[in-house]
């Protein structure tokens, strides 16, 4: 039962990292729930009036170089005042005052209480003005000093500006702080709070993957078994939310954990360009570096925000910003435009890597590479190993981007991780919200379940548990077969799930299926009464001491009556033949007659074993000849495929073999046993189980299977024809893949021949040497064109559908029959648990 051990996984993980996971989903919503442009502090500040930011004449910038050396770029800082320009030198930043024609002092803390006031949005004053010195968490890492203006009112709105130039630095406010607070979670640096590489990151989110992983199991084996029980969708409120929230945004929150991983694994070092791109000097303006451009530059004074520095080693200006840039020669006027040869020049001379340059392709708008950018670019792809690309703007010719096949696969990882599908830059889209919103849920909802599904015992270790006793008693007999060790605290399901007493299940033991019903004896119906109990059980069950196994905990010695084939009994092998090069036909004998209902199952334990070379050649099928040994035992389930018997001690089996998938992989441990067992050998064998029968209520009877499917439905109607003399009308389409697998062929056509209430009709799907004696197609197919006739939907209202065989089959079958009008309830599958 993988269940069973997949959901001791979950609960386990989850408690070592279940808070973390919590903290991601609730951390997660935040961050995606909030504008990023308000985290960002946009709505604080007001936009600069950018039409006053006029260039000066060429002779007064000329001055100005002729006074300083190594001058990187000139722009206007209209912070100080309408004459005054920023001068950036390779350490330091200074003011220059046009008017009165020399540097001046960088801002005090009266300036800066003027300059916060007319960046405020509403024009406030600040409170409080302060210059730091030391370094600020919020800040993060950012050179000190600052100077820092607070105002009052609501989330402490904060600015930050230059002590140099009084430039507006960064914005701060108590949302961007609750943000920064969950990303420091989210991402489990709690110092920097920007490694998104640390091992502690790394291992949790490795333990999540597995535990998220363990979860959409649980919420496929819960909902996929037993279609038709109704008990397992009374779960309780919390565990219905858990269930169906699971299942419907499980996939992605797989997702974020899977990408989240692979995110922390890819060293950030790794795809930072400043790896890719070669170190060059800098080339500083210098003194009649500006021709007689007034009259260009007068011609764009509308251009808004400018600035002078050297743009691919020649010094140029830099009118206006996006795609409304402009790039204008410094000494000539002349507009300067990024032709092909000249991005070919760029692109090389700022490539540090071993390979040459190999395509050179213009892009007239950003591709998904460099979509952060405005406008055209030239894309220079480079022949290493790296998958190096460059991004140089058209327009500027300075490099936006570089990019490399790591970069690809984080950026695809982010993509997943924030469903940004199609690539918009959107931290905010109403889909992530959402989901981030129900992910909230699944997590709220799983905390609650853990913290329940947890007691005091299960944290001591066993040696320190109190022992206790549970005898074991079939229901059939009512006495003591065998007795079982057990330690305080075990959920009775798990001690007879790990002493191979095997129970109906389709949860795992969380209580949400209602099918491990044991009889406990002494339970009166105020004892020990869980509350999935109570939505399982009837009140008659549990005043007779009927019980949940997997709720109830072992305090004290406990009596215990498993209803249904509990406990395991030693079968003897009288034949075992192969009917077709795939199946093998095993007849058992049981130690005493019992009875059961056509169409039921029964386990098989397969133990430790070794097979030579020309057993394991007959028990798989395969090609090859070689030793096999199963070293664990293996529990499987295979059908009868005899009618209902009262007393009967003799019962036939089909085991399809199970050949290896691969050379030299191990084959299907459990039918490589069975099909290798010879007559005189002992097997153990569960009671009969399962609910695969024919219905009373059903008029008529529509029977498809293929392959090893042939069993119950054999039984079913063998049972029907021969043991009921069920005068009911039925059909039985089977199908299988050449004329030699049609098992059992002439046995039906015989039944059919002697009861005309019967049909039987066979198709192949590999037609090849049948004589055109059966239908080429698959078995759906040809019931398909049996079923659909005029008034069909009709006539299914009181008709009874039985589907067993290949998991393909069902799904087609299952699909055939919906799209005739088959109601869900009309169709009974047994899927051999698949």
């Amino acid at each position: 039962m993988h269940a069973v051990n997949f959901r001791r996984w979950h609960k386990w993980l989850f408690l070592v990292i279940g808070a973390q996971m919590l903290m991601w989903m609730i951390g997660g919503f935040y961050m995606v729930a909030v504008p990023l442009t308000i985290i960002h502090g946009d709505h604080l500040v007001k936009e600069s009036d950018s039409s006053a930011f006029v260039p000066p004449n060429a002779a007064d910038l000329n001055r100005i170089l002729s006074k300083t050396d190594r001058v990187l770029r000139i722009k206007p800082a209209p912070q100080m005042g309408e004459t005054v320009l920023e001068i950036q030198f390779p350490e330091r930043k200074a003011l220059y005052d046009l008017a009165q024609d020399e540097f001046i002092d960088p801002p005090n803390e009266k300036d800066i209480f003027r300059i916060a006031k007319e960046k405020h949005a509403t024009a406030a004053s600040p409170a409080k003005i302060d210059l730091l010195t030391e370094p600020l968490t919020e800040l993060q890492g950012r050179p000190m000093p600052l100077w820092r203006a607070e105002f009052a009112g609501s989330f402490r709105p904060t600015l930050y500006f230059s002590p140099e130039t009084g430039e507006l630095i960064s914005r701060r406010h108590d949302l961007w702080r609750i943000f920064d607070f969950v990303w420091m979670l989210h991402i489990m640096d709690y110092e920097e709070r920007a490694n998104v590489n640390n091992v502690l990151l790394r291992s949790v989110a490795g333990i999540n993957l597995m535990a998220v992983i363990t979860g959409l199991f649980l919420v496929y084996y819960t909902l996929g078994k037993d279609r038709r029980s109704k008990k397992q969708f009374k779960s309780g409120f919390v565990a219905s939310v858990h269930k169906w929230l699971g299942l419907i945004i499980g996939a992605q929150v797989l997702v974020w954990v899977a990408s989240g991983f692979g995110m922390s694994l890819i060293p950030h070092d790794a795809i930072d360009e400043r790896h890719m791109v070669a170190e060059r000097a800098p080339r500083y303006l210098s003194a009649d570096d500006i021709g007689a451009v007034d009259t260009e530059i007068a011609a764009r004074r509308d251009a808004g925000l400018w600035e002078l520095r050297n743009v691919n080693g020649a010094p140029a200006f830099i009118l206006g910003a996006g795609e409304a840039v402009e790039v204008i020669d410094a000494r000539t006027g002349a507009l300067i435009s990024v032709e092909k040869a000249t991005a070919e020049r760029i692109a090389k001379v700022l490539y540090n890597g071993e390979g040459d340059l190999k395509t050179l392709d213009y892009l007239s708008k950003p591709g998904v590479e460099n979509r952060t950018f405005y406008g055209p670019a030239w894309r220079a792809d480079f022949s290493d190993k790296s998958g190096t690309t460059f991004y140089i703007s058209a327009l500027t010719g300075e490099l936006q981007a570089a990019r490399s096949n790591l970069w690809r696969v984080f950026d695809t990882l982010w993509m997943f991780h924030m469903m940004d599908y199609v690539r918009a830059n959107s931290f905010n889209a109403p889909w992530i919200v959402l989901a981030g919103l129900l992910s909230v849920f699944i997590g709220l909802s799983g905390l609650i379940l853990l913290m329940k599904s947890f007691t005091l015992a299960d944290f001591l270790p066993f040696f320190l548990r109190p022992s206790h006793t549970v005898s074991i008693s079939q229901s059939e007999c009512g006495t003591a077969t065998f007795r079982l060790a057990a330690r305080r605290g075990e959920t009775l399901f798990s001690v007879l799930h790990k002493n191979q007493v095997a129970l109906d299940s389709s949860c795992g033991g969380g209580g949400t299926c209602g099918q491990c019903v044991v009889e406990i004896a002494g339970a009166g119906p105020q004892k020990d009464v869980s509350k999935a109990d109570n939505r399982h059980l009837t009140r008659e069950e549990i005043c007779d001491g009927k019980r949940l196994a997997c709720q109830k905990r072992v305090d004290h010695d406990l009596s215990v009556i498993v209803h249904g084939p509990g406990a395991f009994v030693e079968a003897t092998v009288l034949s075992n033949r192969e009917i077709s090069s795939g199946m093998h036909e095993i007849v058992l004998r049981f130690p005493e007659p019992e009875r059961h209902v056509a169409g039921q199952y029964r386990y098989f334990k397969a133990p430790p074993y070794k097979l030579d070379k020309s057993e394991y050649r007959a028990a798989t099928g395969s090609d090859q000849a070689r030793p096999f040994v199963s070293r664990r035992q293996e529990i499987r389930s295979y059908s009868m495929s005899t009618p209902s018997g009262d007393g009967e001690s003799v019962a036939s089996f089909i085991i399809r073999k199970m050949p290896p998938m691969k050379r030299n992989a191990p084959p299907g441990v459990g039918a490589t046993y069975v099909c290798s067992r010879r007559p005189g050998d002992v097997l153990q064998v569960s009671k009969p189980r399962g609910a695969f029968r024919v219905r009373d209520d059903h008029d008529r009877i529509v029977m498809i299977g293929g392959g090893a499917g042939m069993a119950p439905l054999r039984a079913m109607i063998l049972d029907l024809l021969i043991v009921r003399n069920d005068a009911r009308s039925f059909a039985f389409y089977y199908g299988a893949r050449t004329e030699a697998d049609l098992i059992y062929r002439e046995e039906l056509e015989d039944l059919a021949a002697r009861h005309g209430n019967f049909t039987f009709e066979c198709a192949v799907s590999d037609g090849r040497g049948s004589r055109d004696k059966w239908p080429v197609c698959h078995i759906h197919e040809l019931a398909e064109r049996r079923l659909n006739v005029a008034g069909a939907k009709e006539e299914f209202g009181g008709t009874g559908f039985y589907l067993c065989g290949p998991p393909a089959m069902l799904t087609a079958a299952t699909k055939m029959l919906r799209k005739l009008g088959a109601a869900p309830e009309q169709i009974s599958i047994d899927d051999f648990g698949i």
